[in-house]
Protein backbone atom coordinates (compact mmCIF):
# COMPACT_ATOMS: atom_id res chain seq x y z
CA UNK A 1 0.00 0.00 0.00
CA UNK A 2 3.01 2.58 0.42
CA UNK A 3 4.45 2.54 -2.96
CA UNK A 4 1.90 0.79 -4.88
CA UNK A 5 -2.24 0.98 -4.62
CA UNK A 6 -4.75 -0.49 -6.90
CA UNK A 7 -7.37 2.17 -8.16
CA UNK A 8 -10.34 2.35 -10.16
CA UNK A 9 -8.74 2.86 -13.20
CA UNK A 10 -7.41 1.71 -16.66
CA UNK A 11 -6.12 2.30 -19.64
CA UNK A 12 -5.42 0.48 -23.11
CA UNK A 13 -2.09 0.92 -23.86
CA UNK A 14 -0.53 2.86 -26.86
CA UNK A 15 1.31 0.38 -27.87
CA UNK A 16 0.68 -1.85 -31.22
CA UNK A 17 1.52 -4.66 -29.12
CA UNK A 18 -0.80 -4.47 -26.80
CA UNK A 19 -3.60 -5.00 -29.90
CA UNK A 20 -4.71 -8.09 -30.15
CA UNK A 21 -4.90 -9.17 -33.73
CA UNK A 22 -7.88 -11.45 -33.13
CA UNK A 23 -9.78 -8.42 -31.73
CA UNK A 24 -8.81 -5.92 -35.01
CA UNK A 25 -11.11 -6.63 -37.65
CA UNK A 26 -9.56 -8.31 -40.61
CA UNK A 27 -8.39 -5.59 -43.19
CA UNK A 28 -7.18 -6.83 -46.64
CA UNK A 29 -4.92 -2.78 -46.93
CA UNK A 30 -1.52 -4.57 -46.77
CA UNK A 31 -0.37 -1.86 -44.79
CA UNK A 32 -1.63 0.14 -42.47
CA UNK A 33 -1.09 2.65 -39.32
CA UNK A 34 -3.47 4.63 -37.09
CA UNK A 35 -2.95 7.70 -34.80
CA UNK A 36 -4.21 8.76 -31.79
CA UNK A 37 -3.69 12.54 -32.45
CA UNK A 38 -4.84 13.44 -29.13
CA UNK A 39 -2.06 12.19 -27.46
CA UNK A 40 -0.27 11.80 -30.81
CA UNK A 41 0.38 8.17 -30.50
CA UNK A 42 -0.03 4.96 -32.65
CA UNK A 43 -2.61 3.03 -31.36
CA UNK A 44 -2.17 0.27 -34.17
CA UNK A 45 -0.22 -0.86 -37.36
CA UNK A 46 0.40 -3.66 -39.30
CA UNK A 47 3.36 -3.75 -42.01
CA UNK A 48 3.57 0.32 -41.50
CA UNK A 49 7.10 0.29 -42.12
CA UNK A 50 7.11 -1.26 -45.57
CA UNK A 51 8.27 0.33 -48.61
CA UNK A 52 5.59 0.56 -50.88
CA UNK A 53 3.94 2.33 -53.85
CA UNK A 54 1.72 5.45 -52.16
CA UNK A 55 0.40 6.03 -55.75
CA UNK A 56 -2.22 9.56 -55.40
CA UNK A 57 -1.17 9.92 -51.63
CA UNK A 58 1.94 11.54 -53.26
CA UNK A 59 -0.32 14.45 -53.94
CA UNK A 60 -0.32 15.11 -50.06
CA UNK A 61 3.66 16.52 -50.20
CA UNK A 62 2.41 17.73 -54.20
CA UNK A 63 0.47 19.95 -52.13
CA UNK A 64 2.09 20.62 -48.68
CA UNK A 65 5.25 21.95 -50.99
CA UNK A 66 3.13 24.36 -53.15
CA UNK A 67 1.64 26.07 -50.05
CA UNK A 68 5.17 26.47 -49.59
CA UNK A 69 5.58 28.46 -52.18
CA UNK A 70 1.87 30.40 -53.10
CA UNK A 71 1.51 33.84 -51.61
CA UNK A 72 -1.94 34.29 -52.83
CA UNK A 73 -4.18 31.13 -53.55
CA UNK A 74 -6.81 33.46 -55.45
CA UNK A 75 -3.96 34.18 -58.36
CA UNK A 76 -4.92 33.88 -61.85
CA UNK A 77 -3.08 31.62 -63.83
CA UNK A 78 -3.06 30.40 -67.23
CA UNK A 79 -2.66 26.65 -68.34
CA UNK A 80 -0.40 25.74 -71.18
CA UNK A 81 0.39 22.72 -72.71
CA UNK A 82 3.70 21.85 -70.70
CA UNK A 83 1.10 21.44 -67.90
CA UNK A 84 -0.13 18.49 -69.84
CA UNK A 85 2.58 16.76 -71.18
CA UNK A 86 2.52 12.87 -70.64
CA UNK A 87 -0.69 12.75 -68.68
CA UNK A 88 -2.65 10.70 -71.67
CA UNK A 89 -0.11 8.45 -72.40
CA UNK A 90 0.42 7.64 -68.76
CA UNK A 91 -3.10 7.06 -68.16
CA UNK A 92 -3.41 9.56 -65.37
CA UNK A 93 -5.95 10.80 -63.67
CA UNK A 94 -7.06 14.01 -64.31
CA UNK A 95 -9.03 17.24 -63.02
CA UNK A 96 -10.87 18.48 -66.31
CA UNK A 97 -8.59 21.68 -66.88
CA UNK A 98 -7.79 22.21 -70.37
CA UNK A 99 -4.97 24.42 -72.38
CA UNK A 100 -5.28 28.10 -71.78
CA UNK A 101 -8.06 27.88 -69.10
CA UNK A 102 -7.06 30.52 -66.50
CA UNK A 103 -7.50 29.27 -62.88
CA UNK A 104 -6.36 30.17 -59.67
CA UNK A 105 -4.13 28.26 -57.47
CA UNK A 106 -6.69 27.21 -55.26
CA UNK A 107 -8.63 25.85 -58.20
CA UNK A 108 -4.90 23.84 -59.39
CA UNK A 109 -4.67 22.86 -55.04
CA UNK A 110 -8.28 21.57 -54.87
CA UNK A 111 -8.22 19.90 -58.30
CA UNK A 112 -5.17 17.88 -56.89
CA UNK A 113 -6.80 16.59 -53.82
CA UNK A 114 -10.23 15.80 -54.46
CA UNK A 115 -10.37 14.65 -58.16
CA UNK A 116 -6.50 13.82 -57.80
CA UNK A 117 -5.61 15.67 -60.81
CA UNK A 118 -2.53 15.39 -62.68
CA UNK A 119 -2.89 18.11 -64.63
CA UNK A 120 -3.29 20.64 -61.55
CA UNK A 121 -0.23 18.56 -60.24
CA UNK A 122 1.86 19.33 -63.18
CA UNK A 123 0.67 22.92 -63.71
CA UNK A 124 2.02 23.79 -59.65
CA UNK A 125 4.90 22.03 -60.08
CA UNK A 126 5.94 24.41 -63.76
CA UNK A 127 4.15 26.96 -62.07
CA UNK A 128 6.13 27.01 -58.91
CA UNK A 129 9.49 25.76 -59.30
CA UNK A 130 9.83 26.35 -63.07
CA UNK A 131 9.64 22.44 -64.15
CA UNK A 132 8.53 18.92 -62.64
CA UNK A 133 12.35 18.26 -61.26
CA UNK A 134 13.01 21.26 -59.18
CA UNK A 135 9.44 20.24 -57.78
CA UNK A 136 10.24 17.05 -57.12
CA UNK A 137 13.54 17.73 -55.67
CA UNK A 138 11.90 19.97 -53.51
CA UNK A 139 9.54 16.96 -52.62
CA UNK A 140 12.21 14.87 -51.75
CA UNK A 141 14.33 17.87 -49.73
CA UNK A 142 10.82 17.97 -47.27
CA UNK A 143 10.16 14.55 -46.93
CA UNK A 144 14.46 14.47 -45.13
CA UNK A 145 13.17 17.56 -43.36
CA UNK A 146 10.38 15.42 -42.04
CA UNK A 147 12.06 12.48 -40.74
CA UNK A 148 10.57 10.31 -43.89
CA UNK A 149 13.10 8.14 -44.02
CA UNK A 150 11.81 5.13 -45.98
CA UNK A 151 10.64 7.63 -48.85
CA UNK A 152 11.54 8.56 -52.42
CA UNK A 153 9.79 10.16 -54.93
CA UNK A 154 10.58 10.43 -58.63
CA UNK A 155 7.38 12.42 -59.78
CA UNK A 156 5.01 14.68 -58.01
CA UNK A 157 1.65 12.66 -59.53
CA UNK A 158 2.05 9.66 -57.88
CA UNK A 159 2.39 7.63 -60.86
CA UNK A 160 4.26 3.92 -60.60
CA UNK A 161 8.12 4.35 -60.53
CA UNK A 162 10.50 2.13 -58.85
CA UNK A 163 11.97 4.73 -57.35
CA UNK A 164 8.91 6.53 -56.19
CA UNK A 165 7.70 4.52 -52.92
CA UNK A 166 6.95 5.21 -48.92
CA UNK A 167 5.35 3.48 -46.21
CA UNK A 168 2.47 3.70 -44.26
CA UNK A 169 4.12 5.50 -41.61
CA UNK A 170 5.87 7.87 -43.67
CA UNK A 171 2.82 8.89 -45.27
CA UNK A 172 1.20 9.08 -41.77
CA UNK A 173 4.09 11.50 -40.30
CA UNK A 174 3.48 13.56 -43.68
CA UNK A 175 -0.53 13.94 -43.45
CA UNK A 176 0.42 14.85 -39.44
CA UNK A 177 2.37 17.82 -40.13
CA UNK A 178 0.59 18.87 -43.50
CA UNK A 179 -2.53 19.52 -41.67
CA UNK A 180 -0.97 21.98 -38.87
CA UNK A 181 -0.64 24.45 -41.64
CA UNK A 182 -4.07 25.63 -41.43
CA UNK A 183 -4.82 26.29 -45.21
CA UNK A 184 -3.70 22.50 -45.91
CA UNK A 185 -6.52 21.36 -43.21
CA UNK A 186 -8.62 23.63 -44.78
CA UNK A 187 -8.47 22.08 -47.95
CA UNK A 188 -7.97 18.60 -46.74
CA UNK A 189 -11.57 18.92 -44.87
CA UNK A 190 -13.30 20.47 -47.66
CA UNK A 191 -16.93 18.64 -48.34
CA UNK A 192 -17.25 20.40 -51.97
CA UNK A 193 -15.75 22.54 -54.15
CA UNK A 194 -16.51 25.16 -57.33
CA UNK A 195 -13.62 26.43 -59.30
CA UNK A 196 -13.41 30.53 -59.33
CA UNK A 197 -14.70 30.32 -62.86
CA UNK A 198 -17.69 27.98 -62.12
CA UNK A 199 -16.90 25.19 -64.78
CA UNK A 200 -15.67 22.55 -62.37
CA UNK A 201 -16.95 21.33 -59.16
CA UNK A 202 -15.64 18.41 -57.20
CA UNK A 203 -16.45 16.49 -53.78
CA UNK A 204 -13.54 14.57 -51.78
CA UNK A 205 -12.73 11.53 -53.93
CA UNK A 206 -12.95 9.06 -50.67
CA UNK A 207 -16.48 10.35 -50.35
CA UNK A 208 -17.02 9.56 -54.16
CA UNK A 209 -16.21 6.25 -53.40
CA UNK A 210 -18.49 6.01 -50.09
CA UNK A 211 -21.58 7.25 -52.31
CA UNK A 212 -21.18 4.82 -55.26
CA UNK A 213 -20.80 1.72 -53.02
CA UNK A 214 -23.44 2.97 -50.09
CA UNK A 215 -20.50 3.19 -47.64
CA UNK A 216 -20.97 5.31 -44.51
CA UNK A 217 -18.02 7.36 -43.52
CA UNK A 218 -19.71 10.03 -41.43
CA UNK A 219 -17.14 10.20 -38.93
CA UNK A 220 -14.01 10.62 -41.67
CA UNK A 221 -13.35 14.60 -41.63
CA UNK A 222 -11.40 14.78 -44.99
CA UNK A 223 -8.73 12.52 -47.20
CA UNK A 224 -6.68 11.74 -50.15
CA UNK A 225 -7.26 8.52 -52.62
CA UNK A 226 -4.53 7.02 -54.37
CA UNK A 227 -5.01 4.44 -56.95
CA UNK A 228 -2.76 2.35 -59.48
CA UNK A 229 -2.59 -1.07 -60.84
CA UNK A 230 0.63 -1.55 -58.56
CA UNK A 231 -0.18 0.43 -55.50
CA UNK A 232 -4.03 -1.35 -55.13
CA UNK A 233 -6.49 1.12 -53.30
CA UNK A 234 -5.11 4.09 -50.69
CA UNK A 235 -6.37 6.08 -48.30
CA UNK A 236 -4.90 8.65 -45.82
CA UNK A 237 -7.81 10.19 -43.21
CA UNK A 238 -8.82 12.18 -40.46
CA UNK A 239 -11.69 11.35 -38.51
CA UNK A 240 -13.59 11.89 -34.74
CA UNK A 241 -15.25 9.76 -32.71
CA UNK A 242 -16.61 11.32 -29.11
CA UNK A 243 -14.10 13.67 -29.22
CA UNK A 244 -11.31 11.60 -30.25
CA UNK A 245 -8.75 12.53 -33.06
CA UNK A 246 -7.53 9.92 -35.22
CA UNK A 247 -4.81 9.44 -38.34
CA UNK A 248 -5.20 6.48 -40.42
CA UNK A 249 -3.09 5.69 -43.39
CA UNK A 250 -4.13 2.52 -45.58
CA UNK A 251 -2.21 1.30 -48.36
CA UNK A 252 -2.72 -1.84 -50.91
CA UNK A 253 -5.85 -2.59 -50.98
CA UNK A 254 -6.03 -5.20 -53.50
CA UNK A 255 -7.14 -4.28 -57.12
CA UNK A 256 -9.46 -7.24 -57.20
CA UNK A 257 -11.78 -6.72 -54.84
CA UNK A 258 -14.30 -3.87 -54.12
CA UNK A 259 -13.67 -0.44 -56.16
CA UNK A 260 -13.90 0.74 -52.43
CA UNK A 261 -11.72 -1.38 -50.69
CA UNK A 262 -9.76 1.62 -48.86
CA UNK A 263 -12.63 2.77 -47.49
CA UNK A 264 -13.88 -0.43 -46.22
CA UNK A 265 -10.95 -1.22 -44.69
CA UNK A 266 -10.63 2.63 -43.15
CA UNK A 267 -14.24 2.60 -42.14
CA UNK A 268 -14.02 -0.90 -40.36
CA UNK A 269 -10.54 0.08 -38.27
CA UNK A 270 -12.70 3.71 -37.41
CA UNK A 271 -15.61 1.70 -36.24
CA UNK A 272 -13.92 -0.63 -34.30
CA UNK A 273 -11.61 1.89 -32.12
CA UNK A 274 -14.12 4.34 -32.04
CA UNK A 275 -17.17 1.98 -30.70
CA UNK A 276 -14.62 -0.03 -28.21
CA UNK A 277 -12.91 2.59 -26.81
CA UNK A 278 -12.72 6.67 -25.37
CA UNK A 279 -11.57 8.87 -23.08
CA UNK A 280 -13.65 8.39 -19.88
CA UNK A 281 -12.90 10.07 -16.51
CA UNK A 282 -10.88 7.59 -13.91
CA UNK A 283 -10.36 10.04 -11.19
CA UNK A 284 -12.14 12.49 -9.73
CA UNK A 285 -11.04 15.55 -8.90
CA UNK A 286 -10.03 15.67 -5.32
CA UNK A 287 -10.16 11.98 -4.83
CA UNK A 288 -7.32 10.57 -2.31
CA UNK A 289 -5.12 8.48 -4.79
CA UNK A 290 -2.20 7.66 -2.19
CA UNK A 291 -1.97 8.64 1.76
CA UNK A 292 1.59 9.98 3.34
CA UNK A 293 2.82 9.19 6.65
CA UNK A 294 3.29 12.58 9.00
CA UNK A 295 5.80 12.98 11.35
CA UNK A 296 5.71 12.68 14.86
CA UNK A 297 3.81 15.46 16.79
CA UNK A 298 1.76 16.06 14.03
CA UNK A 299 -2.60 16.68 14.57
CA UNK A 300 -2.75 13.78 12.33
CA UNK A 301 -1.19 10.49 11.49
CA UNK A 302 -1.75 10.48 7.73
CA UNK A 303 -2.89 12.40 4.83
CA UNK A 304 -3.84 12.20 1.65
CA UNK A 305 -2.87 13.43 -1.45
CA UNK A 306 -5.44 14.62 -4.34
CA UNK A 307 -4.92 15.42 -7.92
CA UNK A 308 -6.68 19.23 -8.60
CA UNK A 309 -8.27 18.25 -11.46
CA UNK A 310 -10.17 15.23 -13.27
CA UNK A 311 -7.68 12.24 -14.85
CA UNK A 312 -9.59 11.08 -18.21
CA UNK A 313 -7.80 8.06 -20.44
CA UNK A 314 -8.20 6.70 -23.68
CA UNK A 315 -9.97 3.24 -22.54
CA UNK A 316 -11.05 0.09 -23.95
CA UNK A 317 -14.79 0.23 -23.03
CA UNK A 318 -14.54 -3.04 -21.25
CA UNK A 319 -11.28 -1.81 -18.83
CA UNK A 320 -10.29 -4.30 -15.76
CA UNK A 321 -9.71 -2.14 -13.17
CA UNK A 322 -7.69 -4.38 -11.31
CA UNK A 323 -4.70 -4.01 -13.59
CA UNK A 324 -3.89 -0.68 -12.91
CA UNK A 325 -0.91 0.54 -10.50
CA UNK A 326 0.24 3.71 -9.50
CA UNK A 327 3.55 4.77 -8.08
CA UNK A 328 4.01 7.83 -5.93
CA UNK A 329 6.95 9.91 -6.08
CA UNK A 330 6.68 12.52 -4.07
CA UNK A 331 7.52 14.12 -0.20
CA UNK A 332 7.05 10.15 2.05
CA UNK A 333 7.14 12.00 5.61
CA UNK A 334 4.86 15.25 5.91
CA UNK A 335 5.77 17.49 8.78
CA UNK A 336 3.41 19.86 10.54
CA UNK A 337 3.19 23.72 8.98
CA UNK A 338 2.37 21.48 5.86
CA UNK A 339 -0.40 23.69 3.91
CA UNK A 340 -3.58 21.97 1.84
CA UNK A 341 -2.91 22.37 -1.58
CA UNK A 342 0.76 22.69 -1.44
CA UNK A 343 2.34 19.77 -3.59
CA UNK A 344 3.25 16.59 -2.68
CA UNK A 345 4.62 15.08 -5.28
CA UNK A 346 3.52 13.21 -8.97
CA UNK A 347 1.99 9.72 -9.17
CA UNK A 348 2.39 7.73 -12.45
CA UNK A 349 -0.13 5.36 -13.69
CA UNK A 350 1.01 2.19 -15.55
CA UNK A 351 -1.45 -0.69 -17.18
CA UNK A 352 0.07 -4.12 -17.63
CA UNK A 353 3.45 -2.92 -17.65
CA UNK A 354 3.36 0.23 -19.73
CA UNK A 355 3.53 3.32 -18.15
CA UNK A 356 0.56 5.90 -19.48
CA UNK A 357 1.51 8.81 -17.71
CA UNK A 358 2.22 11.06 -14.94
CA UNK A 359 0.31 13.76 -12.44
CA UNK A 360 0.62 16.06 -9.48
CA UNK A 361 -0.73 15.47 -6.34
CA UNK A 362 -1.22 18.15 -3.82
CA UNK A 363 -2.29 17.66 -0.04
CA UNK A 364 -5.39 17.45 1.19
CA UNK A 365 -5.30 19.20 4.32
CA UNK A 366 -3.36 21.40 6.70
CA UNK A 367 -1.04 19.60 8.89
CA UNK A 368 -0.72 21.50 12.31
CA UNK A 369 1.40 20.82 15.50
CA UNK A 370 -0.57 18.67 17.99
CA UNK A 371 0.50 20.06 21.78
CA UNK A 372 -1.57 17.53 23.29
CA UNK A 373 0.12 14.67 21.21
CA UNK A 374 3.34 16.23 22.82
CA UNK A 375 2.83 16.60 26.07
CA UNK A 376 1.09 12.92 26.13
CA UNK A 377 4.34 11.54 24.83
CA UNK A 378 6.47 13.17 27.03
CA UNK A 379 5.48 13.52 30.18
CA UNK A 380 8.03 11.43 31.62
CA UNK A 381 10.53 13.64 30.23
CA UNK A 382 8.80 16.28 31.98
CA UNK A 383 8.46 14.41 35.14
CA UNK A 384 11.91 14.14 34.82
CA UNK A 385 13.08 18.17 34.44
CA UNK A 386 10.63 19.20 37.14
CA UNK A 387 12.74 16.68 39.52
CA UNK A 388 15.93 17.74 38.34
CA UNK A 389 15.14 20.86 38.86
CA UNK A 390 13.90 20.81 42.06
CA UNK A 391 16.85 18.92 43.31
CA UNK A 392 19.33 21.65 41.56
CA UNK A 393 17.69 24.35 43.34
CA UNK A 394 17.51 22.64 47.00
CA UNK A 395 21.41 21.88 46.32
CA UNK A 396 21.59 26.01 44.98
CA UNK A 397 19.97 26.63 48.26
CA UNK A 398 21.76 24.71 50.62
CA UNK A 399 25.00 26.26 48.89
CA UNK A 400 23.47 29.98 49.60
CA UNK A 401 23.05 28.67 53.12
CA UNK A 402 26.40 27.48 53.68
CA UNK A 403 28.10 30.82 52.30
CA UNK A 404 25.98 32.45 54.98
CA UNK A 405 26.86 30.74 57.67
CA UNK A 406 30.93 31.53 56.82
CA UNK A 407 30.05 35.05 56.65
CA UNK A 408 28.30 35.02 60.25
CA UNK A 409 31.23 33.06 61.61
CA UNK A 410 33.45 35.51 60.10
Amino acid sequence: MRKYIWIFFTIFCFFPAMVIASEIPEVSSEAVILYQLNEDKVIYEKNSEEQLAPASLTKVMTMYVALEKITDLDQTVTLTDEMFQGLAESNASVAGFYVGETVTYRDLLYGSLFPSGGDATQALAILLYGNQENFVARMNEKAEELGMKQTHFENATGLPDENHYSTASDMALLLKEALKNKTFYELFTTDEYTTSNGKHTWIPSFLKTANTYGVSVDPILGGKTGFTNDAGYCLASIATYDDVNYLLVTLHAPTEGSRAGAVINSMRIYNYFGTNYGYQTVVQKDTPVYTVKTKKYADKDQVAVIPHEAISYYLPNDFQKDQLKISYQGIEEATYGTKKGSKAGTVTYSYQGETLGTVPVYFSQDISFDGVAFLTMNWYWMVGGCILLVVILKITRKKRRKKRRKKQRK
